[in-house]
């Protein structure tokens, strides 16, 4: 798990722990990043993302979908 923070302290994760955790494709979520519909942090080359973030992303997405 990732140890690195921002500054709410909440843990950024990597897009694999991300599809992990939310049980999402890896490649869907590379997608909706690249369209900047989730935001992302960048440590260096490497991407992150806040969990609180990507589940704000499934409930709008989930509200679209109705």
């Amino acid at each position: 798990r990732s140890l690195m923070t921002n500054k709410s302290n909440e843990p950024l994760l990597t897009i694999r722990e991300v599809a992990q955790k939310f049980n999402i494709k890896e490649s869907r979520l590379r997608w909706e990043v690249f369209h900047r519909r989730i935001p992302v942090y960048k440590i260096g080359s490497s991407i992150r993302l806040r969990a609180s973030e990507v589940e704000h992303w499934i409930q709008s997405s989930n509200r679209g979908a109705h």
